[in-house]
């Protein structure tokens, strides 16, 4: 059984089977869960970025939408 190094909830298989869990880079080392990926880890990431996370879905249906 894996724990996330963030919430400390076990690690459970994503919709594909996946159940290594994900880098928890740069927020902390070893592996998080997917919930704590998308709302810890991807946001601090798009921050170091340089894209706000606020933004970043608005930027992103622009680009599916083809206005960007």
């Amino acid at each position: 059984m894996m724990k996330c190094v963030i919430c400390y909830q076990e690690i459970t298989a994503d919709q594909d089977g996946w159940d290594k869990g994900y880098n928890a880079e740069p927020v902390v080392s070893g592996q998080c869960c997917k919930q704590c990926d998308d709302n810890v880890v991807l946001p601090c990431r798009l921050e170091r970025a340089g894209i706000p996370f606020k933004d970043f879905w608005s930027q992103l249906n622009d680009i599916v939408k083809g206005d960007a």
